[in-house]
């Protein structure tokens, strides 16, 4: 080959290698792409003892409680292009002592991550409808919590009136006090149950589980039950547990398809 013919297949190799790279970005998997995120902070105002209802698509939310009479909310947004970032927006609205707060997510790629501050006593409705993590410290007097896909945890000192559902995750709930008011309903579609509970609880119990076993180390009075005594009957009656913990009280509902594991908080 002469030499100016091999300099123009010398330039035409470069400037192809020139447009992959310009282009390297667009087939790229996202999570090897550039980032772009932006924050957004928002004095939330509340009525006393109102309600928050909060949903939003992708990204994980924590929830906790202060002695303040207002509560705040910290975002952070993530995308894969400025332009996107600044579509997502938060959409506030006051109905009758409830504030209803609503993340619109464009696209398939953003990712939104929540911290939600409320004022103690404040009943609070969290959804995440496509995928990520919930976590509740100190959680309000009444909450309701659900994911399509990821982990609901509770930590608080007094467990109030609390339900939780994840489609594709478990559930773990932590509470120093069950009071004759409190309440658990739990589903863990595709998960576990856990919880460590006080040991001297006075509770309902109603326990299922699809497939594998539910585990006290709370003595659990049984409610009476007719069965076959063989090992089919015993292991059918063994995926569901009803009973008291206790002297009986308040109902503690769990619906899981894999194990529940129950057990007493250490003791100082």
């Amino acid at each position: 080959m002469n030499r100016p013919l091999q300099q123009l297949y010398t330039i035409a190799w470069c400037m192809s290698i020139m447009n992959m790279s310009a282009n390297f970005s667009d087939w790229l998997p996202s999570y090897f792409r550039q980032k772009y995120t932006e924050s957004i902070t928002q004095e939330l105002k509340l009525p006393t003892h109102g309600k928050v209802v909060y949903q939003h698509q992708r990204g994980a939310i924590t929830i906790e409680t202060w002695n303040k009479p207002t509560g705040m909310l910290y975002i952070q947004k993530e995308a894969l292009s400025p332009e996107t970032v600044g579509k997502i927006k938060v959409q506030q609205k006051k109905i009758d002592g409830q504030l209803n707060l609503t993340v619109e997510q464009p696209g398939h790629d953003t990712i939104v991550t929540t911290r939600l501050v409320l004022p103690a006593g404040t009943n609070a409705e969290i959804t995440v409808t496509e995928c990520g993590d919930i976590t509740a410290t100190n959680s309000s007097r009444s909450c309701s919590l659900s994911t399509k896909s990821g982990a609901i945890t509770i930590t608080t000192t007094k467990i109030g009136n609390i339900e939780a559902r994840s489609e594709e995750g478990s559930i773990i709930v932590t509470g120093d006090e069950f009071g004759s008011t409190s309440s658990l309903l739990l589903t863990a579609l595709q998960g576990g149950v856990f919880l460590t509970l006080p040991a001297s609880i006075n509770a309902r119990l109603d326990a299922k589980t699809q497939r594998a076993a539910i585990t006290s180390d709370i003595l659990v009075t049984l409610d009476p039950l007719t069965l076959l005594l063989t090992k089919q009957g015993w292991k059918e009656a063994m995926l569901h547990i009803q009973g008291i913990l206790g002297e009986g009280g308040g109902p503690i509902t769990i619906d899981a398809l894999g194990k529940v594991v129950i057990t007493p908080q250490a003791v100082g």
